[in-house]
């Protein structure tokens, strides 16, 4: 029999108050409060915190992307070369710089660099060094372990742990500025990323075994989406094969053929992360059984960060709904400069931010993951990853990790602001040599790119994961490219 709560939301769908997600979302919530030992009217107070919450913050994101495409399409029209250069130059750079804004490329660019330089620290310390062949991975598991509260006894660990507590701070703090919904976690850490592949080689039911042995055991604590609250055994049960399946698939069980689009960026970040290991103990068993591993822990971080960067540089430019804008661009484009001419702004403007936005990389990581499960062969993602890494190092040898990107950039602004030309070339260069350690360190405490200690062959592939592990093709593509130079 339906309680009166229930019976309360039939009503307000029947009288069009609300739709039928709206209906199962607080539903949803309101049951998983009762199973919690709630009774009706503290579930139902609940429940509906929850929505109106949410409901809240949807309609200050309406407001804000509303007055962000009011403000893009006005600054568009008033571009000098007319309004499809004007569009374009949100996305990327505007060669005759007659813009008078920032795009999409160059802001995302900054926020890595602020990001960076939050935590220049754990950056110089962890990075690989030697040709890419020695990293300090000790170092940064002891950086976990502070982080969870241990002392070690490692400065440096108990340094970079702090500094990244305040780089994810900082980082929240511009995400909900720029529009996004976030609810700010005290000593919030990633979790490992788990890798398809490991599943996959061990089979579901062995992840499956091993995420309900930490959750019996208090290392694992498990939230419910309805109730952002730790979830019943009842629930966790569910949770659990939901996750299972879900990375095991690497996403792919979520994959609707045809459907378009996903969550607005601003909401991205919106739920409770599912899974959290209690102790440095568990979040580390975890990443050496299922994720990177100890070695994979700063490419992991640095992933992390490049995300946040991402999403906060999109938001900052294209508002809460990214994808939302780049259409309201290419309609505005065909609306205003005709048929032919607008089409083509509008496929420019589309490709332009598929390209930016990374949008155009995922279906290669769902190509790949298709097979492997097809074929039935473990590690194939890992595997085709490897010898990617190592054909284009073949290719391109030491070109990625030598060449110097935008000096005809870098001489030309010196030269409009009076400034030596060979001594500014002179300076860039010496950062890069043997003893520009603190050359590069003071330019990442100062807000600057770390894009010469990130590289370690990231720059030499498409898909940055190709040269990011630490496997011995990835090792020694990275050598190579090193060795050549």
């Amino acid at each position: 029999m339906a309680s009166r709560f229930e019976n309360c939301l039939n009503t307000l769908q029947k009288q069009g108050r609300i739709d039928d997600a709206q209906k199962q979302e607080v539903l949803e919530a309101f049951r998983s409060w009762k199973a919690k030992g709630a009774d009706d009217a503290q579930a139902g107070m609940e429940a509906s915190a929850i929505t109106l919450w949410r409901k809240q913050q949807s309609r200050a994101q309406a407001a804000e992307q509303i007055l962000k495409a009011r403000e893009v399409v006005d600054k568009a029209a008033q571009h000098p070369r007319g309004f499809g250069v004007g569009a374009h130059s949100f996305i990327i750079a505007d060669k005759w710089g007659e813009a008078g804004h920032y795009a999409l490329a160059d802001v995302i660019g900054a926020y890595r660099g602020a990001l960076h330089a939050k935590f220049v620290t754990g950056l110089d310390a962890y990075r690989s060094k030697v040709g890419g062949l020695k990293r300090d991975v000790p170092g940064i598991v002891s950086m976990i372990r502070e982080h969870y509260g241990e002392s070690t006894g490692d400065t440096t660990a108990a340094a970079a742990a702090r500094a990244f507590r305040e780089m994810n701070d900082f980082a929240a703090d511009e995400f909900i500025a720029a529009g996004g919904a976030m609810a700010k976690r005290d000593n919030y850490f990633p979790n490992p990323r788990m890798r398809a592949e490991r599943i996959q080689a061990e089979g579901k039911e062995a992840f499956s075994a091993y995420l309900h042995e930490g959750y019996d055991s208090g290392r694992l604590m498990l939230i419910d989406f309805a109730t952002q609250e730790p979830a019943s055994p009842m629930m966790a049960k569910q949770i659990i094969a939901d996750v299972v399946d879900t990375l095991a698939s690497g996403g792919l069980n979520k994959l609707t053929p045809g459907q378009f689009g996903g969550a607005k960026t601003g909401n991205r970040r919106i739920d409770p992360r599912v899974l959290h290991w209690q102790t440095a103990d568990a979040w580390i068993d975890a990443n050496r059984r299922w994720g990177a591993g100890d070695a994979g822990i700063w490419d992991m971080l640095n992933h992390h960060m490049g995300s946040l960067a991402h999403d906060i540089g999109m938001m900052k430019v294209l508002g809460p709904n990214p994808q939302g804008m780049v259409r309201v661009l290419a309609d505005e484009a065909k609306k205003r400069l005709g048929l032919e001419d607008g089409k083509a702004w509008a496929q420019s403007i589309n490709n332009a931010f598929d390209t930016v936005s990374g949008k155009l990389s995922t279906p290669v990581h769902e190509v790949i993951g298709i097979l492997g499960g097809r074929l039935n062969v473990p590690g194939f993602a890992s595997w085709n990853r490897q010898f990617g890494a190592i054909h284009t190092a073949s290719k391109l040898l030491s070109s990625p990790i030598s060449a110097i990107g935008d000096i005809i950039t870098l001489s030309t602004a010196s030269a409009w602001n009076g400034l030596p030309v060979t001594k500014m070339i002179g300076s860039y260069l010496k950062a890069f040599g043997p003893g520009g350690h603190m050359t590069r360190k003071d330019a990442i405490a100062s807000g600057l790119e770390a894009d010469f200690w990130l590289g370690r062959a990231h720059a030499a592939a498409k898909e940055m994961e190709g040269f990011g592990g630490w496997s011995f093709l990835e090792r020694s593509a990275d050598f190579l490219l090193r060795a050549s130079a």
